[in-house]
């Protein structure tokens, strides 16, 4: 039988599962991505927002810290986190090819590099491969593609 930790943990990680199913654009015109990875038995939570300029942003975050502080509301608060209220509403997009290619780059990197204890050089190494990729708005502004930056 599992513990109630257990099935708290479960229900965060489904969460974040289905979260990680979408791309988000936020008002100031970044991408944002959340997902899950698992490095050693515990689980975090990945964020991504980035423009393919300079503010790109990394953000690894342990989720077995908040179901223990939280519990059965740890699933909120996380949804807090990655959705604030009142902050840069963000509108949910089609989880495009160039992007999943992307996300699974950068969770393959992860996933083989961090060991819980090497945060910062892995969000700093992640943000360094965020930057030269470029949002760009066609003419028509439902269409937005991701787009490498070719360099010379």
């Amino acid at each position: 039988m599992k513990t109630k930790t257990e099935v708290d943990l479960k229900k965060v990680v489904d969460y974040l599962e289905t979260v990680s199913n979408h791309c988000y654009l936020t008002e100031k015109n970044k991408f944002f991505k959340a997902f899950p990875i698992q490095v050693d038995g515990k689980w975090y939570f990945v964020q991504l927002e980035f423009d393919g300029k300079e503010s790109n942003h990394c953000t690894i975050t342990e989720v077995d810290y908040y179901v223990k502080q939280y519990g059965s509301c740890a699933k909120a608060v996380i949804g807090d986190i990655i959705f604030p209220p009142h902050y840069d509403r963000r509108k949910s997009i089609v989880n495009f090819k160039a992007m999943k290619e992307k996300t699974e780059e950068i969770k393959k990197f992860i996933e083989e590099n961090f060991d819980g204890t090497n945060k910062n050089e892995i969000q700093q190494a992640v943000k360094e491969q965020l930057v030269g990729l470029t949002i760009k708005k066609e003419e028509d502004a439902t269409t937005t593609i991701l787009e490498s930056r070719k360099t010379a």
